[in-house]
């Protein structure tokens, strides 16, 4: 039977919604989700840039300044220029002075030298390792150097003391005045004009030179042609391959001689 109660029902309506209302405003999120972290990973890439960037150059010229201390190499061109300002190497440097027409001093303290001067005039203070002259028509006068070594041509070298230096001279038409005791003489080029106190060995290899030795020779080894020596005393003579036309002339002691070629003369003056 159908129920007519008109208030009942009216009841019945207002109990359906006298409930609260769903909240709004908001997504709606599963109990477990969790929320994403925050995005920090472009930070460190930043920071390691700008840090690179400082300490990169820094290293880079700690590097250098250290690589500079222990090879110290330096090239000067004068180009005909003169210099009243004496050149003073670093300690062991390797220098390399070229021109022509200059006049020039240089400290060589333990350094090594190099002159590719021409036509110059170059006096070469304190005590070189080593020191090479490789120009021509140039005056050099030096302390003292261990090793000399002339590649160039019609050069005039005087040394104030070869303390056992050693001698090297691959260039034509030189003349070379030294005064002490020398380890050794070696003559590759013809030509050439040689003055010593003392030398332990020499080796001629060319023609044409002329060494003149006040004291001991110690060894001699000539070859080919027209070579003078003259030695106060030397020790032992030879005359190798196809030589001819040499002579050489002592004053004490008596030499062993070893002779090849041809008219090769051992003279006691």
């Amino acid at each position: 039977m159908k129920d007519d109660d008109p208030e009942k029902r009216i009841r019945e309506l207002e109990s359906g919604f006298g409930g609260p209302m769903p909240p709004t405003g908001g997504p709606f999120y599963d109990a477990g989700f969790t929320s994403p972290p925050r995005r920090t990973g472009l930070r460190w890439p930043v920071l390691a840039f700008f840090v690179l960037a400082i300490l990169v150059p820094i290293a880079t010229a700690v590097v250098w300044g250290i690589t500079s201390v222990r090879n110290t190499t330096a090239n000067l061109n004068r180009g005909g220029a003169t210099s009243d300002v004496p050149i003073t190497l670093e300690h062991g440097a390797t220098f390399s002075l070229g021109g022509n027409g200059a006049n020039d001093t240089i400290a060589c303290n333990d350094g090594n030298l190099t002159l590719n001067a021409n036509n110059s005039t170059v006096n070469v203070t304190g005590h070189c390792v080593s020191l090479q002259l490789r120009g021509f028509d140039t005056h050099v006068n030096v302390d003292n150097a261990d090793r000399i070594e002339v590649s160039g041509y019609g050069n005039a070298v005087t040394e104030n003391a070869c303390n056992d230096g050693k001698l090297s001279f691959a260039g034509y038409g030189n003349t070379f005045t030294t005064r002490g005791h020398c380890a050794s003489l070696t003559l590759s080029a013809y030509g050439n004009r040689v003055q010593a106190d003392s030398i332990d060995g020499i080796a001629i290899t060319n023609y044409g030179s002329r060494v003149a030795v006040t004291g001991r020779c110690g060894s001699l080894t000539v070859s080919l042609y027209d070579n003078q020596v003259q030695c106060d005393s030397v020790d032992t003579v030879e005359f190798a391959g196809y030589s001819y036309n040499n002579t050489v002339t002592y004053h004490t002691g008596s030499p062993k001689v070893t002779k090849s070629g041809r008219n090769n003369n051992v003279n006691q003056r």
